[in-house]
């Protein structure tokens, strides 16, 4: 896992091309501009949703994938996140690149405008925690790692 502002994720290139891609991809204006809904980066490597919510769940719920790193980025507002350890091994829908599992929290913390997070495959994680009763908007950037 890795925190950070979108005006330093030039130190992260060089971790692989798609996450160069993604990157590239992480200037807060170009973000910003995209309209809510998936958009394509480079096919399936690299490729990004952007959604609006209002969060009203504090406890966490926890996902991780096999194939792919998320790179949650907030646009808009606040939102808290866990990141979780141990439990049992999950088992992830290849389709979709996604389990929902267990896990003891390990971190917590919040994200506001402009901050994001990588999670990289395997990592336990719980986004969408409410830190503000106020709307969020974000993007997640998906990276497949091979």
């Amino acid at each position: 896992m890795i925190v950070d502002d979108v005006r330093n994720a030039n130190r992260y290139k060089g971790l692989s091309e798609a996450f160069d891609r993604a990157f590239d991809a992480l200037s807060p204006a170009g973000l910003s501009a995209l309209p809510n809904g998936r958009t394509v980066i480079d096919g399936e490597k690299v490729f990004v949703n952007v959604m609006e919510k209002a969060y009203d769940r504090t406890e966490p719920k926890y996902e991780c994938h096999a194939r792919y790193a998320d790179i949650q980025v907030i646009l808009e507002g606040r939102e808290s996140f866990v990141l979780g350890a141990g439990g049992e091994e999950p088992r992830i829908d290849p389709e979709k690149d996604i389990a929902v599992c267990g896990a003891e929290p390990l971190v917590r913390f919040t994200l506001g405008s402009g901050q994001f997070v990588i999670v990289f495959p395997g990592e336990k994680h719980a986004p969408g925690l409410m830190a503000d009763p106020q709307p969020v908007r974000k993007a997640v950037v998906k990276v497949l790692c091979e």
